[in-house]
């Protein structure tokens, strides 16, 4: 009988290190209706973003290199005013009927809420801007500001989409614009232009939409992803996959150990 009880230990045992490092898929981010926490959360135009997304390990802040607020706000891409949709301020934010873009079938592609660096603090102290509207790049080098995620958990993979980003290399929306991934020591810069070619064969341009996929981050360990945003523009739907690589840590693994042996201990003593 001590026996099957000690096979049953370690069995148990082997389970919580292997559910410990257990697959955890990708992270979905629509800024519309995501499941967060178990619960269905419905974000509206105009929200300010900060750590709703707390709950999946997302937190996301904003730096405006203009006069305007340090805030990240959701924009309504479909176009008209109702539903709680006070204006239609940024017609290159609005579609179906899309510009350039790498979706197929995009002109019935409705992208819901995008992220905006927010232009204005107009009705923005209850938590949700009258006026949404995307910061303009200040003078001089065009820098509108950043968009950052950090991340309590390393990314293996990692998809977004790009919303009114110029074509016009002459600018600096494509050209300068960049997303940054970081880990505790060192980061890696991609700049938006890198995705013209394949695999992403980006097409960008007044009121675009493009999807972005790195399969290949080219750094391990990333837990911060930041937008460096240039002119105007818009980011949607994340698709943040997690490194399923990371195992049990040492000292996770020796206290686990330590409680099988004390329930082996106790289970000889009762036999």
């Amino acid at each position: 009988m001590v026996k099957h009880r000690f096979f049953a230990l370690f069995a148990a045992f082997g389970l919580s290190l292997s559910s410990a490092s257990a697959l955890a898929g990708t992270t979905v981010i629509t800024f519309d209706e995501d499941t967060i926490a178990g619960n269905l959360v419905s974000l509206k135009h105009g929200t300010v973003i900060t750590d709703q997304y707390a709950a999946v390990g997302v937190r996301v802040s904003v730096d405006n290199a203009s006069s305007g607020p340090d805030l990240g706000v959701l924009y309504d891409t479909k176009p008209g005013t109702g539903g709680g949709k006070n204006n239609d301020r940024d017609s290159d934010l609005t579609g179906p009927n899309w510009g350039n873009s790498n979706i197929a079938n995009v002109n019935n592609y409705s992208a819901g809420n995008a992220l905006i660096i927010q232009e204005n603090s107009y009705g923005c102290s209850d938590g949700v801007c009258n006026n949404p509207d995307d910061q303009v790049g200040r003078r001089g080098d065009g820098l509108a500001g950043y968009i950052t995620f950090d991340l309590d958990f390393e990314l293996s993979s990692l998809g977004f989409d790009l919303i009114d980003f110029q074509a016009d290399l002459s600018a600096p929306e494509v050209s300068q614009s960049q997303v940054i991934l970081s880990n505790a020591m060192d980061s890696v810069a991609y700049n938006f232009s890198d995705f013209l070619s394949a695999p992403n064969s980006a097409m960008f341009g007044e009121n675009s939409i493009n999807r972005v996929v790195l399969n290949s981050l080219g750094l391990s360990g990333v837990n911060q992803v930041k937008f460096k945003v240039f002119g105007t523009g818009a980011i949607d739907t994340l698709r943040l996959g997690e490194n399923t690589s990371t195992q049990v840590s040492e000292p996770f693994s020796l206290a686990l150990f330590g409680l099988a042996l004390v329930g082996l201990f106790r289970v000889t003593r009762k036999s």
